[in-house]
């Protein structure tokens, strides 16, 4: 449930124009009402979507209903920032007027906090007039009562009540690991618009996907990146220990120059032929932009589908084409990914490697 929650996520959060969505994860509706970033440090950032259930629950279900639905990264909102209940206050304007959170009053210690963390409240906690109550048990939860973005408190309410719930996912930043079996074959785009910077940060996308792969010894990777010319860096039948693969990949060197894409393709099916194996075959294709010959490049995706390659394609940036990405996907939507930006590729790390692995 929660691979398929995961995919969902990254093809709803994919269109970045769209500010609420309603979705079905599992059968149970939820609407998307946006994402909120807090940085940690100069180096580390935190984002987190959030999503409110359209059916009322009780605290209870609600706190069990997030992380079934979408995942073990997801619980009842915590609040923790002044600026996240600013951020809050003004998504929630449109729906409604009463939601769970992951508040709860802590008998032990005598204080009221985040289940999520077992935090206590920030100071700032704006509670409601005559909250929270005075008499406090085990039993006591804390709901929002929101009215406008200028006028929204905490209230402490028995778990009991039905409210719909707000579910808090912090965004993955690292590939799920695979444990069935495979042969993988990454095919990276090393053309001279991405630059040596951005070429940086893909190779490490690919060191952090191909691991999650090479995790399971049965599985088989190789590496390949193209510009006028495509070049094998990891042979498929390899018998490098993961640790030669990452450093390979990560040393591996900047071609700089044109998008001969099919080329790359071309030497991944002929990695494919030169060592049957009947097991699942799958080619994942990054790029940056359009090939520089669209008929080749669909061609040559046409005959890796014809070999029961399955495909999938990451597109970073909005030079690329959208119709392309779809031809190196092999036609399946689900197997396209994008973002906008190569910081935000990262963020593509879990959903490529959970649709690859879960196709199984």
């Amino acid at each position: 449930m929660a691979k398929i929650a995961l995919i969902l996520l990254h093809v709803l959060l994919a269109s970045s124009a769209v500010l609420s969505t309603r979705v079905t994860v599992g059968g149970k509706d939820f609407t998307h009402i946006g994402r909120f970033t807090s940085r940690r440090s100069i180096q580390e950032i935190d984002e987190f979507d959030y999503f409110i259930s359209v059916v009322p629950n009780t605290w209870t279900g609600a706190d069990n209903e997030c992380p079934f639905f979408f995942g073990e990264n997801a619980t009842l909102v915590a609040i923790e920032s002044v600026e996240e209940w600013d951020f809050l206050k003004v998504k929630l304007e449109s729906f409604g007027s009463v939601y769970w959170t992951g508040g709860m009053y802590f008998p032990q210690s005598r204080v009221w906090g985040w289940s999520a963390n077992n935090q206590p409240f920030p100071p700032f906690a704006p509670w409601d007039q005559g909250h929270p109550t005075a008499n406090p048990t085990p039993l006591h939860r804390v709901s929002i009562a929101h009215w406008s973005r200028h006028l929204a408190f905490w209230r402490s309410a028995p778990y009991t009540e039905l409210y719909p719930y707000i579910c808090e996912i912090q965004r993955q930043t690292r590939a799920v690991d695979c444990y069935n079996e495979n042969d993988l074959i990454i095919v990276l785009d090393s053309s001279g618009s991405i630059g040596s910077g951005n070429y940086l940060t893909t190779l490490s996308f690919v060191e952090r996907l191909a691991s999650a792969f090479t995790v399971y010894d049965p599985s088989r990777l190789a590496f390949i990146i193209f510009s006028d010319a495509a070049q094998l860096q990891i042979h498929l039948t390899n018998s490098y220990s993961r640790e030669f693969i990452s450093r390979t990949i990560l040393d591996t060197p900047y071609l700089g120059s044109g998008t001969a894409t099919w080329l790359g393709i071309d030497l991944a099916i002929a990695q494919f032929e030169s060592s049957p194996r009947d097991v699942p075959l799958n080619m994942v294709v990054l790029t940056d932009g359009m090939s520089n010959d669209e008929a080749l490049t669909i061609a040559a995706a046409q005959r890796a589908s014809a070999r029961a390659i399955r495909m999938f394609s990451v597109g970073i940036t909005d030079a690329t084409n959208p119709a392309e990405l779809l031809v190196l996907a092999g036609g399946v939507r689900e197997r396209v990914f994008s973002t906008e930006t190569f910081d935000e590729l990262i963020y593509l790390l879990a959903p490529v490697s959970l649709t690859v692995c879960s196709e199984n």
